[in-house]
């Protein structure tokens, strides 16, 4: 009987009521319900890094997340669709609870503002105005804030301005009233702006003070690197060495008794440098210190004996 058309004609039929079935039951899938929050200072509209944000439905599931530095997180988890509740809080302001609605599925973008209950810094770093119109936007400044106590008390990258001006900006919460700290502003090209800056005090009107850097280019600072051999008569002849000088590579080239080379440097560093000469194979290696802004000369001489090369002082170009 098992094998009568009519029978099993009868088990497939059944066997699609019953997928059929459990497709209307369950419905296709779900996504997840998450809440994406946007962080800012109620004071500054800056954004507000390192909060905890947590969404409670109305039957006490919760998810969570943390602020990254541009104040966004996400909070995606098992909450149910309906009323939820959004708390956050911060270490230097007060905290914030919210209420809102959230659909099956949907994602809730959630702006919420936090109010400053401690004194913070808003640093304003600006580069000179003529160095966008021939070379790109330099990469963000690196920020470090040491407390009276010499403990640091932010340390990380500024952000540009949302309003697409030339200024990076940072806020540095959760500060002593009247206390003095020091900051050092560093970024690829320029040269470290350090200072000190003193908190509001318990009667200034404002918990929040603006703290504006400007930040200059590193002056142009080039070695030049002078190579000879001491021929047979004592007299320098041409020679030409090729050098490893910090990161940069340098051939010296020339005529007569000296060849030379440039290389870029920054002002008041310490190079080393290695090598060789190219025509005795002679081991140069050595190091120098860069003036504060003008080139400098290394002579570099190949003695041609088991000594090595002889070094000549720097000498300061005019």
């Amino acid at each position: 009987m098992l094998k009568h058309p009519l029978f099993q004609g009868m088990m497939v039929a059944a066997v699609g009521c019953f997928i059929a079935l459990m497709t209307e039951a369950c419905g296709p899938p779900v996504s997840p319900t998450e809440v994406d929050a946007d962080v800012k200072d109620q004071d500054t509209g800056l954004p507000v890094p390192n909060a905890t944000v947590t969404c409670t439905d109305q039957t006490g599931q919760t998810c969570s997340g943390t602020t990254d530095a541009l104040g966004m997180c996400t909070c995606s988890g098992s909450i149910q669709p309906g009323p939820i509740v959004v708390q956050t809080s911060c270490v230097g302001y007060g905290p914030s609870a919210m209420t809102a609605v959230i659909g099956q599925g949907q994602t809730l973008n959630f702006p919420i503002s936090l109010t400053p209950n401690a004194p913070e810094f808003v640093f304003q770093i600006t580069f000179p105005l003529q160095i966008y119109q021939n070379e790109p936007i330099p990469s963000p400044p690196n920020l470090v804030v040491v407390a009276p106590n010499g403990s640091t008390v932010f340390s990380g990258v500024c952000y540009p301005d949302p309003r697409g001006t030339f200024v990076y900006l940072v806020t540095v919460p959760n500060l002593q009233f009247g206390a003095t700290y020091g900051y050092t502003v560093s970024a690829s090209g320029y040269m470290n702006s350090s200072g000190t800056v003193t908190a509001p005090t318990t009667s200034s009107s404002s918990l929040v003070k603006d703290v504006p850097v400007q930040m200059n280019p590193l002056p142009p600072v080039a070695v030049v690197v002078l190579t000879s051999r001491l021929g047979s008569t004592g007299a320098p002849t041409a020679e030409s060495a090729t050098l490893s000088v910090g990161l940069s590579n340098l051939v010296t080239q020339g005529s007569g008794s000296f060849a030379s080379g440039t290389v870029p440097c920054a002002p008041s560093t310490t190079y080393t440098y290695t090598g060789s000469f190219n025509q005795t194979g002679n081991p140069i290696s050595g190091s120098f210190t860069t003036g504060t802004s003008s080139s400098q000369i290394l002579s570099i001489v190949d003695s041609g004996g088991a000594s090595g090369p002889t070094f000549v002082p720097n000498k300061q170009l005019p």
